[in-house]
């Protein structure tokens, strides 16, 4: 009677013993046939899940990974890591409400879990709850201040605020601690060339792919600043490099599409915004520039234009009918009416030039005029 009872322990731990010699190994698709075999016959099975979730993981079969952690967590509730690991991967998979609940699961169990913490600040970051972000990222580096990867995710809050000083410090005492951090190398090159440093930015980015050469978006990032310092074709060779690491970067050949409108080369333009959307359909920029760039092109027809603008209208526009909402507004003729202007053009900029005269007929005395600058930085 004892042997029956503790014959299926043994086959379980034997089979545990083969699936971890078989991961040790690289087979990993072995490995998972005995997994999921183990588990089928017994559901309970701790390390069978957790063998799977790792075995899903690494062959990246994201949503497969997440089902595993789950289970495991039914076999054991208290397990912190499983509840660190799941909202990572849910976080992955950007599916930040459930990545959240399962990182504050993992801190309510282990207070301090600092990594726990500073990703519960990405989540927070990801969905636009800076404040929040930026008070899990200086909780944890209260707790471990040497925890660098904290330092830059506080700078890219930071930056998102507006706080460009405290944010390039933020970068900098990042690459203080890890001096071959290439992100934040990069992250401090990008919010230099938003600042208009661009011989800084320049050198952040040349450290970044120093150290990593491979790094697509430090290449790409080096061409947009070398644009603004008018080397183009430095630039453009720059894009072409972030294009051969990762054809499918679909940011680097907007870039170089907007490259080649500035130079007046329509049709190699155009067919750089028409890769771009290829490879991501829902890219806005890239479209918003396709139509800008069109409207220069010495050969198309009225027709062809308005052919451009129906495509926009049908890929843009027309998933947002739905959301359309009646105005409330007073329908009194004789009231003054508020005008709002918004435009990333209230700068230095030949818009201005049309701007203002605009501005100064209006009637003041039938309009109340407002405009909104989306500026990342003023000028004169």
């Amino acid at each position: 009677m004892k042997q029956e009872t503790d014959q299926p322990r043994l086959d379980q731990k034997q089979i545990e013993t083969e699936i971890m010699g078989m991961y040790a190994q690289g087979l990993y698709d072995e490995a998972i046939f005995l997994a999921e075999k183990l588990i089928k016959a017994h559901p309970e099975n701790l390390l069978g899940w957790k063998a799977l979730a790792t075995l899903y993981l690494q062959q990246g079969r994201h949503e497969e990974t997440v089902h595993a952690l789950q289970q495991a967590l039914v076999c054991a509730p208290f397990d912190v890591s499983l509840y660190y690991n799941l909202g990572t991967e849910l976080l992955l998979l950007k599916r930040l409400d459930e990545a959240a609940v399962a990182l504050q699961q993992a801190i309510g169990i282990v207070p301090n879990m600092t990594v726990a913490i500073n990703n519960l600040g990405v989540v927070f970051k990801r969905s636009n709850k800076v404040e929040d972000a930026i008070a899990h990222f200086e909780q944890a580096i209260h707790l471990q201040p040497d925890y660098a990867e904290a330092h830059n995710n506080l700078g890219e809050s930071l930056s998102m605020l507006g706080e460009f000083d405290q944010a390039i410090a933020s970068y900098q005492q990042a690459i203080a601690l890890n001096p071959v951090y290439v992100e934040a190398h990069n992250n401090l090159g990008y919010l230099y060339k938003e600042l208009g440093q661009y011989d800084l930015a320049v050198a952040s980015f040349r450290q970044a792919l120093a150290l990593n050469p491979s790094y697509e978006i430090a290449h790409n990032n080096l061409g947009t600043a070398l644009v603004e310092m008018e080397q183009l074709e430095a630039a453009a060779a720059s894009y072409r490099a972030a294009l051969e690491i990762n054809p499918d970067y679909s940011q680097a050949y907007l870039n170089m599409g907007n490259l080649l409108r500035d130079q007046h080369r329509f049709t190699e333009a155009i067919d750089a915004y028409r890769t771009a959307l290829n490879l991501d359909p829902d890219f806005h920029s890239a479209s918003n520039n396709l139509l800008f760039c069109v409207n220069y092109h010495p050969d198309y027809s009225s027709e062809e234009l308005y052919a451009y603008y129906k495509e926009y209208e049908e890929r843009f526009a027309r998933p947002l009918y739905k959301e359309w909402q009646a105005h409330t507004n007073t329908r009194d003729p004789e009231r003054r009416l508020k005008i709002g202007y918004v435009s990333p053009s209230f700068r230095n900029h030949s818009t201005r030039h049309f701007l203002e005269p605009l501005l100064a007929h209006h009637d003041h005395n039938r309009f109340e005029i407002y405009a909104y600058a989306q500026l990342s930085r003023a000028d004169e």
